[in-house]
């Protein structure tokens, strides 16, 4: 299990910068917090080392790659299958396979997929839905690209 990590308010500032740019000159970081690069680059190591920033983040535009739809399935399933319905996804979907995890809630595992065209996506589905471990599935089409904001985290300092 994760434990919670103590950040003081310079941790605060240095994740507060990379999340709206990953690019962030360190110069400047430096100079928002009033230490020096030298430090930042120090405090940015202990950050990795014990798994706050686990690595950096590129975001496509997956339109110009021929990606027209975005759907997130819900799927409610036997548990007695969740494994062979993993693989079947993984399997039927790996090209258009995203991101796919169990959950609790109104659905027992969600799926985001990719695909070029509906055609695609309802093969996807489809494949899915015949699945003997797969009770139920619903599909939310994404109508306009994903806007992440993970500037509007609430991070504060748990140490002083």
């Amino acid at each position: 299990m994760n434990c919670e990590v103590e950040l003081d308010e310079i941790d605060v500032k240095i994740l507060e910068a990379l999340i709206i740019d990953a690019r962030t000159k360190l110069k400047k970081i430096a100079e928002d917090c009033g230490i020096s690069s030298n430090a930042i680059v120090k405090r940015i190591k202990h950050l990795k080392r014990i798994g706050v920033i686990t690595g950096t983040a590129m975001f496509l535009e997956i339109s110009k790659l021929g990606y027209t739809h975005i759907a997130n399935i819900g799927i409610n399933l036997d548990y007695a299958q969740e494994n062979q319905v993993v693989k079947l996804i993984e399997k039927r979907a790996q090209k258009n396979l995203v991101e796919l995890s169990s959950s609790i809630g109104k659905y027992d595992m969600c799926a985001l997929i990719f695909t070029k065209s509906m055609h695609e996506l309802d093969n996807i589905t489809q494949a899915i839905r015949k699945h003997p471990g797969v009770k139920r599935i619903a599909i939310n089409i994404y109508v306009a690209k994903p806007h992440f904001s993970f500037e509007n985290l609430d991070l504060q300092p748990t140490r002083v």
